[in-house]
């Protein structure tokens, strides 16, 4: 007479990760970042509405064109100071040498 054996299956919880807090409503647990309120995705600036980066290009936009057009008035205005054409020189190497879609490449070989 063949006795079949009862099998017991124990279930272990899985790890939970430990949560730390990072500042006031943010905690961070494992890779994850948790919030207690979910973080601003829409800003609203003056007449316009949009995301927090939208605000500061135009912001930065607005900052810069001032300041260049200060630059040229003053060139204009027969105004021989090398500072002017300094910043000019400045305003136009930052925004025309600024690469902001940069994309990282995995250049290591999976074997």
């Amino acid at each position: 007479m063949d006795k079949k054996k009862k099998e017991t299956k124990i279930e272990i919880p899985p790890k939970l990760p430990t949560i730390k807090k990072l500042e006031e409503g943010v905690y961070h647990a494992g890779d994850k970042i948790l919030y207690d309120t979910p973080p601003d995705t829409e800003w609203n600036c003056c007449c316009i509405s949009g995301d927090k980066d939208l605000c500061v290009f135009l912001f930065k936009c607005g900052i810069s064109s001032a300041v260049l057009g200060f630059c040229m008035i003053m060139l204009m205005n027969n105004s021989k100071d090398g500072f002017y054409i300094s910043t000019i020189s400045l305003i136009l190497g930052g925004v025309m040498g600024s690469n902001t879609t940069t994309k990282e490449i995995d250049t290591s070989k999976k074997s």
